[in-house]
């Protein structure tokens, strides 16, 4: 966190298992690769959506996810009703992501807002988990808003109750499996059973 990493592909291992239907086998030894990739890419991306519609609807709203408390902004705070929105740079630049092979729901790790001392990634972290717990990581730095450097932002939980709100990474790896194994029954003929995933 804040960003949200996938599992890679790598981290999927698929066995069939069959007795004759060698032309089905051939085939698939063909088409497997492509099929797996295609699955993986399939769950990722429905499970990457949902979960961005989640956390979109939080920062746009500024209405924390369910059984999450966020403390009220200070008296002296810009924006007081709004707490990720603000300028509405956040809530532009949250997607899905794919840098080195690795897939990930959250914000460019080197994005800054113009003026700012600190990038989107670094903002985040400060809104998940507080400035005190990002200070004794990072060091101290001024908020998007200016917010003096002795001055404690509490935590505003947002991407870790989203991703559990859409099911956590229990579901993100079974909407994968899911995928790639209907997948592979459409390319090759091979019925459920017969397939198997683990990690």
């Amino acid at each position: 966190m804040p960003n949200i990493q996938f599992p890679g592909l790598d981290r999927f291992k698929v066995e069939i298992h069959t007795e004759g239907h060698w032309e089905r086998v051939n085939n698939l030894i063909s088409n497997l690769a492509p099929a797996i990739q295609s699955g993986y890419n399939r769950g990722v991306e429905d499970f990457a959506y949902k979960l961005l519609r989640e956390i979109k609807s939080h920062v746009g709203t500024s209405r924390p996810p369910a059984g999450v408390y966020w403390p009220p902004k200070a008296e002296t705070s810009r924006n007081r009703e709004q707490f990720y929105y603000v300028t509405g740079l956040l809530y532009r630049n949250l997607g899905l992501r794919k840098w080195s092979g690795r897939v990930f729901v959250g914000v460019q790790g080197r994005f800054y807002r113009a003026g700012s001392a600190i990038s989107l990634v670094e903002l985040l972290k400060i809104l998940e988990y507080g400035s005190y717990e990002y200070r004794a990581q990072m060091g101290g730095y001024e908020t998007e808003e200016g917010i003096p450097h002795g001055d404690h932002i509490p935590p505003r939980p947002l991407m870790a109750p989203s991703l559990k709100a859409v099911g956590g990474r229990s579901r993100l790896k079974k909407a994968i499996i899911t995928n790639i194994r209907s997948e592979i029954m459409r390319r090759s003929g091979f019925n459920t059973s017969q397939i198997r995933i683990s990690t």
